[in-house]
């Protein structure tokens, strides 16, 4: 067998000799220990040496032979050896090129997994380099690997989480033990996003350098619904604090009672009370209420039945506020397990109601009318007042727009200034002159205040209102009687100087039959010209100490037209006029009633009739028409005068006005042109305002005269 170190020529010779010298002598000594079988005397002694050197010879050659079998045999077991080798051989290269084969298909697999993963990999080394990456990391940032390998981690790091990963990575490198953080990562393109990071250390199978190896998940969605959900959670207490309302549960099995913080608030204990013991949770109600809330919290539980309660319940610190409490019990296979319910501090609701009761009966019984409309001014309510003075009821007003009730007597700039002025947010104060149902006018002082929700906006408007159209008339009579009684007075004092100094003059000289005549006309003209001022001053006292609701009475219309009528013809005759009066009264019910001051009413008769008189040319012809509809009188008298000019026929609408300058004024009652529309009817238009009626002044439609019409508010009743 081979050593493994070749012998040189020389040395295999050496070899061989002393190799052959052995196998001799072993062959001699072999020789020698053998008896021979004859005599070898009688051999020379050459043939000796030769029979001897032959012996050894022959058991060299025996002894070769041996060794050369057993060699052979050693050769064939080395042969059959190394065929059993070669055999293992060839069985361990197939093995190998197997395990080669599936290396290479786990490797191509870990590739995949690696690569393909639906998480990002990453390996880091301790200088905080990035070593590799798989391609989900390569998606997330929006880069190619080799932008990523080799590029400091804390670049991908968003400022604000710098602190956290710097945590992150100290306790992993000095625990040796896996950590996990959430941090916000920053894409290529500098969007930011969250992601989930957990590693582990290990040391490189080479270099043996310890290697940080990552797994990153992107947890944008997931984190949106956490911060969702915590924000969800943080508006839920917010909501409950700011509505101040609490949950709470009761378990049948265990009696556990949960609470969620409102409730604790609403009670005013701190969270180390134990809400478990119902009995102690109900002993927070006032005494009186106590009964009801445990009757009710048993059936719940016992038999399922449910409650809604509003009750009074006394907190830890003594306040004393108002709660509705509700329970819904849960039943499962026909048993209550549990009760949920709400808990509701309705204390401030409780004072409002309080309050807006209170606010509700005060609107209900004032005395001046109430409007509420909203922000378009749409009405919503009236109260009990409203509906008197306009003789609108609510069902009638609600929905409706309060232009219903103009008069017609302002510009539409009033109400644009008017309207301008709330929607602004400013309170208006005013006088407005309004119209009722019955279609007379009145006038009232108004207070209109806009009111406006929490948020700043107008949601309605709240109008108080005063009937003031006594005392307006009043005042504005009392103004007009100022100056013109002041002027009224005039002439009859000027016709009492003049009769003083004819009396003066009679007692020196005398009178003649002429002068006394002249003093005669004087003097009456003078009494008939106090009588009226005395009679209009009578007039205004009245007005303004009665009540009309307590002189009022039933007025049979058609029998004061006949009479004013008639009186007026014997004044026109008196006077020796020239003037026809034509009357039709077949439009007018001779029960027709109408409420109303039976003195005033021929008053405003009189007045207009004179005022007819005094316009009309002798030779003409006065013209009244009585009808009734059942629910005003219309008495219309028309005159062939002048008429009135159309510049100036709408100012004698508004109340008080007159067309005379009251320091040209005459007091001729029946004579033509013997005085204008001012006294006279100034008078009727408070009449008619103090009876709730309507005067109307306009020319004939003909151009032939003035038109004036007296409209009486009439019962809907007739006397029998």
């Amino acid at each position: 067998m081979m050593t493994g170190k070749q012998a040189g020529p020389d040395e295999e010779d050496s070899q061989s000799n002393a190799s052959a010298q052995g196998l001799r002598k072993r062959a001699e000594e072999k020789v020698r220990k053998a008896k021979s079988h004859f005599a070898e005397s009688w051999l020379p002694p050459t043939a000796r040496e030769l029979l001897h050197e032959l012996r050894v010879s022959q058991i060299e050659l025996e002894m070769q032979n041996e060794e050369l079998l057993l060699k052979q045999e050693e050769l064939e077991t080395s042969r059959d050896e190394l065929l059993l080798k070669q055999e293992e051989l060839e069985t361990s290269r197939d093995e190998l090129l197997l395990k080669q084969e599936e290396l290479k298909n786990s490797r191509e697999k870990y590739f995949d997994l690696y690569n393909l993963a639906p998480v990002g990999y990453l390996s880091v080394g301790e200088d905080g380099l990035i070593l590799d990456v798989n391609n989900t990391i390569s998606t997330l940032f929006g880069a190619a690997k080799n932008l990523l390998i080799n590029k400091p981690l804390t670049s991908l790091i968003a400022y604000a989480d710098q602190d956290v990963y710097y945590m992150f990575r100290k306790r992993l490198f000095e625990t040796g033990k896996p950590q996990a953080c959430e941090l916000r990562l920053v894409r290529r393109d500098g969007s930011q996003f969250w992601a989930g990071m957990e590693a582990t250390v290990s040391r490189d199978a080479q270099s043996r350098a310890i290697v940080c190896q990552a797994v990153v998940s992107d947890i944008t969605e997931p984190k949106k619904a956490q911060n969702s959900l915590q924000e969800t959670h943080s508006l839920l207490d917010e909501v409950q604090r700011l509505s101040k309302l609490g949950g709470w549960k009761y378990e049948s099995s265990t009696g556990h009672i949960t609470w969620t913080d409102e409730v604790y608030r609403i009670h005013g204990v701190g969270k180390d009370y134990d809400p478990s013991d119902a009995n102690n949770n109900i002993g927070f109600y006032s005494p009186e209420d106590i009964p009801a809330i445990s009757r009710a919290f048993a059936r719940a539980v016992n038999y399922g039945e449910p409650y809604d309660l509003e009750l009074r319940l006394i907190r830890k610190n003594a306040e004393r506020i108002w709660v509705r409490t509700i329970g819904k019990p849960v039943i499962e296979s026909g048993k209550v397990v549990r009760v949920t319910g709400n808990i509701i501090d309705i204390t401030d609701r409780k004072r409002a109601e309080i309050e807006n009761t209170r606010l509700a009966t005060a609107v209900t019984h004032a005395a001046d009318a109430v409007v509420i409309t909203d922000a378009e001014g749409v009405i919503e309510y009236v109260n009990p007042a409203f509906e008197k003075t306009t003789g609108y009821s609510l069902a009638e007003i609600r929905g409706q727009n309060p232009r219903l009730l103009k008069s017609g007597q302002h510009e539409k700039t009033f109400y644009e200034e008017l309207w301008e002025t709330i929607k602004s947010g400013r309170v208006w104060r005013g006088a407005v002159v309004n119209r009722k149902k019955d279609g007379s006018l009145y006038e009232e002082e108004m207070t209109i205040s806009p009111i406006a929700d929490a948020t700043g906006a107008i949601v309605n408007f709240v109008a108080v209102k005063r009937d003031n159209t006594r005392e307006a008339i009043l005042k504005k009579s009392r103004d007009y009687f100022t100056t013109i009684t002041a002027h009224e007075l005039r002439t009859p004092l000027m016709k009492l100087l003049l009769l003083k100094n004819m009396l003066d003059q009679a007692q020196t000289a005398g009178l003649t039959d002429e002068q006394m005549q002249t003093a005669q006309r004087a003097l009456l003209e003078a009494v008939s010209s106090f009588d009226r001022i005395v009679k209009a001053t009578s007039l205004i006292s009245d007005m303004s100490l009665t009540d009309p609701d307590k002189r009022f009475g039933g007025e049979l219309i058609y029998y004061n037209v006949a009479e004013a009528l008639e009186e007026a013809q014997d004044s026109i005759a008196e006077a020796r006029r020239n003037i026809a009066v034509e009357t039709d009264m077949t439009g007018l019910s001779r029960g027709a009633v109408v409420m109303g001051n039976h003195v005033m009413i021929r008053q405003a008769l009189d007045e207009t009739l004179s005022n007819a008189i005094k316009y009309t040319p002798d030779g003409k012809t006065i013209r009244v028409r009585a009808s009734g509809d059942g629910v005003s009188v219309h008495i219309e008298i028309a005159d062939e005068g002048l008429g009135i000019p159309e510049e100036r026929l709408e100012d004698l609408l508004i109340p008080y006005y007159s067309l005379e300058d009251p320091l040209n004024h005459s007091t001729g009652r029946y004579k033509f042109q013997g005085g204008g529309l001012g006294l006279g009817l100034t008078v009727v238009k408070l009449i008619m305002d103090y009876h709730k009626g309507r005067l109307a002044i306009a020319n004939r439609p003909d151009r032939s005269g003035a038109l004036v019409t007296l409209s009486f508010p009439q019962t809907g009743e007739e006397a029998l």
